[in-house]
C-alpha cells in the first residue's frame, strides 16, 4: 500500500487547477493499479478529489486568507486488494511563499520521484546537502531537474526554460507550457551560465514570484 500527497492552492476560498490536480491521480491510479478500467480510476480520483474540495470548501480557521494550502494525504491499495483509495490527512494552512535566496546544486545521483509520494526520504537527504543554503537543485545525469520542493525555469530575455525531464511534473509546470509561458530543454550544469535568472515554482507559488539571479546557485556538489 502506497501514501501520496496532492497540495492544492486556494485563493479566497476557491480550490485552483483542480482538473490538473484530478489528472495527476488518475496517472498515479493508472500507475499503482496497472491494467484498472478506466472508469474505475476516473471514481476513485473523483471519490479522493471531493474529499479535497469539501474541505477547502469547509468555514475554518484559515476561511477567508488570500492563499491557502490544502495538503491531501491518500492512500492507495494494491489493485487485487478490493478497497478504493482512502484520504488520511486533511489540512487547510495559511501559506505564505517561502524566503529562499540561495540554491546548493547537488548531484542527486539515480533518483526519482515520478509520482508525488508522501516518502519524501530521498529528497531530503539531498537537502540536508545544502551546506548554508537555503534549498537545492538537485541534477541528474549532469541535467537540472526540480529544487526539493519546486519545479524551476532558467530564465533570460524573457525566455524561460524548464526542464524537459523534472524528477516531479508539477500541476503549475503543466499549465504554463499549455499556456505558452515555458519551453522544456535540457539544460546541463555547464549551460546555467547562459541565464540570468531562476524561478522556482509549484501548485502554491506562480512563475515570477520567486525568482532569484543566477549567482545564487552555489557551486556543485556530489552526493
Amino acid at each position: 500500500m502506497c501514501r501520496f500527497i496532492e497540495t492544492i492552492c486556494v485563493i479566497d476560498g476557491e480550490p485552483l487547477a483542480i482538473d490538473a490536480h484530478r489528472a495527476r491521480v488518475r496517472r498515479t491510479l493508472r500507475a499503482c493499479w496497472g491494467g484498472a478500467a478506466g472508469h474505475r480510476v476516473d471514481s476513485a480520483a473523483r471519490g479522493v478529489l471531493e474529499q479535497a474540495l469539501a474541505a477547502a470548501l469547509n468555514d475554518g480557521p484559515n476561511a477567508g486568507a488570500t492563499r491557502t494550502k490544502l495538503r491531501l494525504v491518500y492512500r492507495v491499495p494494491p489493485e487485487n486488494h478490493g478497497e478504493p483509495p482512502a484520504v488520511e490527512e486533511l489540512e487547510l494552512l495559511s501559506y505564505r511563499v517561502p524566503p529562499i535566496n540561495t540554491l546548493r546544486v547537488v548531484d542527486g545521483g539515480e533518483i526519482t520521484y515520478s509520482l508525488k509520494y508522501h516518502d519524501r526520504r530521498a529528497l531530503h537527504r539531498l537537502y540536508e546537502l545544502r551546506d548554508g543554503c537555503d534549498d537545492v537543485l538537485i541534477v541528474r545525469d549532469g541535467l537540472l531537474t526540480d529544487s526539493s520542493y519546486c519545479n524551476i525555469a532558467l530564465c533570460d530575455a524573457g525566455r524561460c526554460v524548464t526542464p524537459a525531464t523534472p524528477l516531479l511534473a508539477g500541476t503549475r509546470r503543466a499549465r504554463l507550457l499549455q499556456a505558452g509561458r515555458l519551453e522544456t530543454a535540457d539544460i546541463s550544469v555547464q549551460s546555467i551560465e547562459r541565464y540570468s535568472h531562476v524561478a522556482l515554482f509549484n501548485a502554491m507559488i506562480d512563475l515570477g514570484e520567486l525568482v532569484l539571479p543566477i549567482t545564487a546557485l552555489r557551486p556543485f556538489s556530489i552526493s
